[in-house]
């Protein structure tokens, strides 16, 4: 079984960092697999219908939440660079 990014993280940086890096990693996948999901059934729904419109409001949410947690991925990494060049 191969390694999961949030594994590499906590053994990479075995700091508080670390673990923050593999939560927020997790978090990000599994909202990623909350879109994927929500993407299947608005392809399955007609255009006009309301369920429809309740299920994109969920996908652009998620997507929201996602690229949230990745910038905070981005973020941490940052700091850890940054604090690796001092």
């Amino acid at each position: 079984m191969s390694e999961t990014m949030a594994e590499l993280y906590e053994r990479e940086f075995p700091t508080p960092v670390g673990k923050k890096l593999a939560a927020l990693t997790r978090k990000s996948e599994e909202v990623a697999r909350r879109i994927d999901e929500l993407n299947e059934k608005i392809q399955s729904e007609p255009l006009d219908s309301k369920r429809f419109r309740g299920l994109v409001r969920k996908f652009l949410s998620a997507a929201n939440e996602h690229m949230r947690a990745v910038n905070q991925i981005e973020h941490e990494l940052d700091r850890l660079g940054a604090a690796a060049l001092r």
